[in-house]
């Protein structure tokens, strides 16, 4: 009877204690920068030993501006049987449901919309009812990605002549392609950089929120701008690191600007070269002459 007791006793505190489980993210990973249009993972590895519960869901959230709410692109439930997996639509989010599971979620062909904060949530629920606690069980984390297009060719120039002579006007157009951060077009006249009243530049924002970058150059050509018979004018493209995006913050007054500050992998410069061809006065009045008359002997020729 006393060893009957004793047993009820040992069965009762084994039912009555709370039976843990142990949740801890092991591989939370999201890129600090990512390339414009490529294929992103962001990865959320967890482990659960699996003692009195199992995986209810896990959840990946974008966070909006001055992270305030969140927003639920996508959630992953194994005890569903039909559907496992959820998307929701969101801007610049496009999850790419065959490489998505518990551990990743793949997003394609991410856009400067993209950038922003990314929070993983992992949720277990106990199995037994006689189990101590609360009956889930949440570990989270949350990251930053910043998209952006980098220039992949050198600035283009254009507008240059075949030939100039002292007293003419030099005209000259240098463009970059779509790039984020907005790329920065540098004028330089024999490795000196040019002087602002003879340099315009524009910034022009696509509906893709990337930047056109583009600068002219305006300047008569004269014989002190040359050294040893030459004149190299350079147009060098580097990616700003500047206040560009503006960004309502709900804890401070006004408008915060916010700067992308890139690793120095990601700062190379690019450049184009236009070498200025001179001739004097004499000479061009005598290749015009010639020009003329090439033109009229062909033409003459044509006809008879």
């Amino acid at each position: 009877m006393r060893v009957r007791l004793h047993l009820i006793q040992i069965f009762s505190i084994i039912s009555i204690a709370p039976m843990t489980m142990c949740l801890r993210m092991v591989d939370f990973s999201v890129p600090d920068f990512a390339s414009y249009g490529r294929r992103v993972v962001l990865k959320c590895n967890h482990q659960l030993d699996y003692k009195d519960g199992s995986l209810y869901s896990v959840k990946w959230y974008k966070l909006n501006s001055g992270g305030q709410d969140m927003t639920n692109f996508y959630t992953y439930m194994p005890n569903k049987q039909n559907r496992k997996q959820t998307k929701h639509r969101l801007e610049g989010i496009n999850v790419l449901m065959s490489k998505s599971n518990e551990h990743q979620v793949v997003l394609k062909k991410v856009q400067i919309v993209s950038s922003g904060y990314y929070k993983c949530e992992v949720t277990t629920k106990k199995d037994s009812p006689y189990a101590g606690g609360p009956p889930y069980d949440a570990v989270s984390e949350v990251g930053r990605m910043q998209v952006v297009a980098l220039p992949d060719e050198p600035p283009e120039i254009s507008g240059g002549g075949t030939n100039y002579a002292y007293g003419d006007e030099l005209d000259l157009n240098c463009t970059s392609k779509p790039t984020y951060p907005p790329t920065r077009l540098s004028w330089y006249i024999n490795n000196q950089h040019a002087k602002e009243n003879i340099v315009t530049e524009s910034l022009t924002k696509t509906v893709e929120n990337l930047y056109f970058s583009a600068t002219r150059l305006t300047m008569k050509v004269s014989p002190r701008q040359f050294k040893y018979g030459e004149m190299r004018i350079k147009c060098v493209a580097s990616l700003m690191e500047e206040p560009i995006k503006a960004d309502q913050s709900s804890d401070r007054d006004g408008i915060v600007l916010e700067v992308i500050k890139l690793p120095e992998a990601m700062k190379l410069q690019t450049e184009n070269v236009f070498d200025v061809p001179v001739i004097n006065r004499a000479r061009r009045k005598l290749l015009d002459t010639f020009l003329a008359i090439s033109f009229l002997v062909g033409y003459l020729a044509s006809i008879l």
